[in-house]
């Protein structure tokens, strides 16, 4: 039960994350070019997805 529980809210952020990349692209194409570099996102991103499952699973 847990473990499921576990993947419904993996999935949860993993759709979260997708959906805030999308607002991020929709955003750089309005405002031209973003002041912060894809790969400090993507960075932040992954950080957070890597703290979230060792929190998760330990």
């Amino acid at each position: 039960m847990q473990h499921h529980n576990n993947h419904n809210i993996g999935q949860k952020v993993l759709a979260k994350g997708m959906e805030l990349q999308a607002q991020s692209k929709h955003q750089h194409h309005y405002r031209g070019r973003s002041r912060v570099p894809y790969k400090i996102r993507l960075a932040v991103f992954l950080a957070v997805v890597i703290v979230f499952f060792w929190w998760v699973y330990s």
